[in-house]
Protein backbone atom coordinates (compact mmCIF):
# COMPACT_ATOMS: atom_id res chain seq x y z
CA UNK A 1 0.00 0.00 0.00
CA UNK A 2 1.20 3.08 -1.07
CA UNK A 3 -0.12 6.35 0.97
CA UNK A 4 0.45 9.79 0.19
CA UNK A 5 0.84 12.14 3.25
CA UNK A 6 0.09 16.28 2.97
CA UNK A 7 3.37 18.55 1.83
CA UNK A 8 3.79 21.48 1.14
CA UNK A 9 3.60 22.54 -2.78
CA UNK A 10 7.39 23.52 -2.41
CA UNK A 11 8.31 19.89 -1.20
CA UNK A 12 6.50 18.75 -4.89
CA UNK A 13 9.83 17.38 -6.40
CA UNK A 14 10.45 15.81 -2.92
CA UNK A 15 7.50 14.10 -3.71
CA UNK A 16 7.89 12.70 -7.05
CA UNK A 17 11.05 11.50 -6.04
CA UNK A 18 9.61 9.42 -3.08
CA UNK A 19 7.22 7.51 -5.28
CA UNK A 20 9.46 7.18 -8.33
CA UNK A 21 12.54 5.94 -5.97
CA UNK A 22 10.48 3.09 -3.36
CA UNK A 23 13.70 2.46 -1.30
CA UNK A 24 13.53 6.31 -0.18
CA UNK A 25 12.27 5.83 3.45
CA UNK A 26 10.28 9.51 2.59
CA UNK A 27 8.26 11.77 4.29
CA UNK A 28 5.69 12.18 2.29
CA UNK A 29 5.21 8.52 0.45
CA UNK A 30 4.95 6.24 2.89
CA UNK A 31 4.82 2.13 1.86
CA UNK A 32 3.25 -0.68 3.53
CA UNK A 33 2.77 -4.38 3.18
CA UNK A 34 -0.48 -5.36 4.15
CA UNK A 35 -3.18 -7.77 3.70
CA UNK A 36 -6.04 -5.17 4.02
CA UNK A 37 -6.57 -1.26 4.35
CA UNK A 38 -10.08 0.48 5.30
CA UNK A 39 -10.39 4.40 4.31
CA UNK A 40 -12.26 6.45 6.45
CA UNK A 41 -13.22 10.24 5.23
CA UNK A 42 -15.44 13.10 5.85
CA UNK A 43 -15.96 14.08 2.06
CA UNK A 44 -16.32 11.25 -0.80
CA UNK A 45 -13.13 10.19 -2.03
CA UNK A 46 -13.30 8.96 -5.75
CA UNK A 47 -11.32 5.66 -6.60
CA UNK A 48 -10.95 2.84 -9.17
CA UNK A 49 -12.50 -0.52 -8.15
CA UNK A 50 -12.30 -3.42 -10.92
CA UNK A 51 -12.16 -0.54 -13.23
CA UNK A 52 -15.09 1.10 -12.51
CA UNK A 53 -15.32 4.50 -10.73
CA UNK A 54 -16.75 5.09 -7.45
CA UNK A 55 -17.34 8.12 -4.87
CA UNK A 56 -17.33 6.38 -1.47
CA UNK A 57 -15.54 8.27 1.86
CA UNK A 58 -15.87 4.64 3.73
CA UNK A 59 -13.56 2.06 1.57
CA UNK A 60 -12.40 -1.59 2.74
CA UNK A 61 -9.60 -3.45 0.68
CA UNK A 62 -8.08 -6.47 1.23
CA UNK A 63 -6.08 -8.98 0.07
CA UNK A 64 -7.49 -12.00 -1.67
CA UNK A 65 -4.57 -14.33 -2.43
CA UNK A 66 -4.38 -16.52 -5.20
CA UNK A 67 -8.03 -14.82 -6.44
CA UNK A 68 -6.53 -14.68 -9.67
CA UNK A 69 -5.22 -16.48 -12.12
CA UNK A 70 -2.58 -14.73 -14.06
CA UNK A 71 -1.34 -16.69 -17.68
CA UNK A 72 1.83 -14.74 -18.02
CA UNK A 73 5.28 -15.41 -20.23
CA UNK A 74 8.17 -16.81 -17.90
CA UNK A 75 10.40 -14.11 -16.51
CA UNK A 76 8.05 -11.70 -16.91
CA UNK A 77 9.53 -8.79 -14.73
CA UNK A 78 6.57 -8.46 -12.63
CA UNK A 79 7.38 -12.11 -11.06
CA UNK A 80 10.96 -11.06 -10.19
CA UNK A 81 11.53 -10.65 -6.75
Amino acid sequence: MVALLSSPKEDILQVVDELLNPEIKGDYVKRFRVLWAKWQAKIEIQTNLDGEPIKENDIFYQVMPQAINLVLPEHFPVLII
